[in-house]
C-alpha cells in the first residue's frame, strides 16, 4: 500500500525505523550560519610599539578611498572585517588622527582569513603640548640655493641654548635652535670661504612656537 505525502509516495510499513527516517527527511535543515563559523576576510591585529594590544581603535577597510567595512579592536587588539570583494586592491586604515596607519594594496583571499599586523601609537594631543619656548630650524644655503653643510652657528648668548640645539649645519643645511619664551639671540653663521651672516631672533609668549628661517651664504 502506498501513502502520499505532498509529492512523495512511500510504501506503508509498520517498521519504526521508517517513521524516524520520514521525520528526518521532512525536518527543516539548519541555517548555514548555525552549522559553521562565520568566515571573515580580514583580521587586523593592532599592537603598540611595546607589543601590547591596542583596544577600542577604529579600523576601516577601503577601496579607492571609499569605505567598505569598519570594525573596532577588541580586548585582544583584534578587529575583524568579514565581507570584502575579491580581485580588488584594498587598504586597511588604523586610527583616525595623529599616528594613523594605512596598509595599502591588499587583496582578500578565497575562503581564507587574511591577517594584517599593525603597530600603532596614538599621538593625538602631542601637537598641542606646551613647549615653553620656540623651536627654530635654520636652513643654510649657498648662493645657488643648495643646502650648505658645516656652517657654524655661533650664538652670542650660549646660556640661552637648550641641550638639543645643534650648532653646526648638517648634510641638509639644517641648524636646530631652541629659545625660551621671553629671550632672544644674535648669532653669526660662518664657514671658511663664505661671507659670514648675522641672524637675530626672539621668542615671545603667544607667538608661533615653530619657526623656519633660510640664510644664504655667498662665497668670497
Amino acid at each position: 500500500m502506498l501513502v502520499r505525502v505532498g509529492q512523495w509516495k512511500f510504501a506503508k510499513t509498520r517498521a519504526p525505523l521508517f517513521a524516524m527516517a520520514l521525520v528526518a527527511l521532512l525536518a527543516p535543515l539548519p541555517a548555514s550560519g548555525q552549522s559553521q563559523a562565520e568566515f571573515c576576510a580580514f583580521e587586523v591585529a593592532v599592537s603598540s610599539p611595546g607589543g601590547r594590544p591596542v583596544v577600542g581603535t577604529d579600523v576601516v577597510l577601503a577601496r579607492e578611498g571609499r569605505r567598505i567595512g569598519t570594525a573596532v579592536t577588541n580586548e585582544n587588539g583584534i578587529a575583524r572585517i568579514c565581507d570584502a570583494p575579491l580581485g580588488a586592491l584594498l587598504d586597511v586604515e588604523v586610527g583616525k588622527f595623529c599616528g594613523a596607519v594605512t596598509v595599502r594594496h591588499l587583496s582578500a583571499y578565497w575562503m581564507r582569513t587574511r591577517r594584517v599586523d599593525v603597530t600603532y601609537s596614538n599621538c593625538q594631543g602631542e601637537e598641542f603640548a606646551t613647549l615653553g619656548g620656540c623651536e627654530f630650524v635654520i636652513r643654510t644655503h649657498d648662493d645657488r640655493d643648495a643646502p650648505l653643510s658645516g656652517v657654524v652657528f655661533d650664538v652670542a648668548q650660549p646660556q640661552a641654548v637648550k641641550a638639543q640645539s645643534k650648532r653646526v649645519s648638517d648634510h641638509f643645511g639644517r641648524i636646530f635652535h631652541f629659545l625660551w619664551y621671553g629671550t632672544s639671540f644674535t648669532a653669526h653663521l660662518e664657514k671658511p670661504g663664505y661671507t659670514p651672516q648675522v641672524l637675530v631672533g626672539d621668542c615671545q609668549a603667544g607667538s608661533n612656537p615653530v619657526r623656519e628661517v633660510t640664510v644664504i651664504l655667498s662665497m668670497h
